[in-house]
């Protein structure tokens, strides 16, 4: 089968990144370039491990991270339509089965996380997305959009998934404004996908700030 790293190596996506990268530093307010996809990888990584689940699986869950955006190479507007028929025509003719194959790009298509799924490896892409959501999405125009430029003040994020519980700790300084994010229009999709995943999993999902919990205003 195909490996993560021959993917991630490949001059075809290194361009395709390069060039998000650049865009999303000039036209939008959160990075969608390597730095998020990265970030993407290594939480499915990290999950996926800890949920014991196959290698042939882990693999399909870094791929399907690391594909998920290329969508963005003409910015966001529809930009899981076309990462999805953008992945469609890369992984053609790829060493891959079928199964996994239609895994990867059922993942691609719905990462937006509009919609409940039955697939370890969408659900974990959804979860991994959303909640990178920290200092390091800035671009130099999102620390101009009020209540989104809170997340300067969210140093990492911590998951934990212990003793049937999903933790979701944001490791936040002095300077974070809570009420603040909590009016722009993309936390709650946060707390969403952090439920979703928490009940996908049989898991109790609790969201904290430091040790505090957060329960989100309504």
């Amino acid at each position: 089968m195909i490996t993560y790293n021959e993917i991630k190596n490949d001059p075809y996506i290194i361009d395709i990144y390069d060039k998000i990268e650049k865009f999303s530093n000039k036209e939008l307010y959160a990075t969608h370039g390597w730095s998020h996809i990265l970030n993407v990888v290594d939480t499915v990584d990290k999950i996926m491990k800890e949920l014991n689940v196959s290698e042939e699986i882990i693999e399909c869950g870094k791929i399907a991270a690391l594909l998920h955006d290329i969508g963005c190479i003409n910015g966001k507007d529809n930009h899981a339509v076309l990462g999805y028929n953008m992945a469609t025509k890369y992984l053609e003719g790829k060493d891959m089965s079928q199964d996994y194959k239609e895994s990867i790009l059922e993942a691609i298509l719905n990462h937006g996380g509009s919609k409940s799924l039955d697939n370890i490896i969408a659900t974990t892409l959804v979860f991994a997305d959303k909640i990178d959501f920290d200092k390091t999405r800035l671009t130099p125009l999102g620390y101009e959009i009020e209540s989104f430029n809170q997340i300067q003040y969210i140093d990492h994020i911590d998951i934990i998934i212990s003793d049937n519980n999903l933790i979701v700790k944001f490791i936040v300084n002095d300077m974070f404004d809570k009420d603040s994010l909590e009016k722009y229009y993309f936390t709650p999709k946060i707390f969403k996908a952090i439920y979703n995943f928490g009940e996908y999993l049989n898991l109790k999902p609790c969201v904290k700030l430091n040790d505090d919990e957060w329960i989100l205003k309504k």
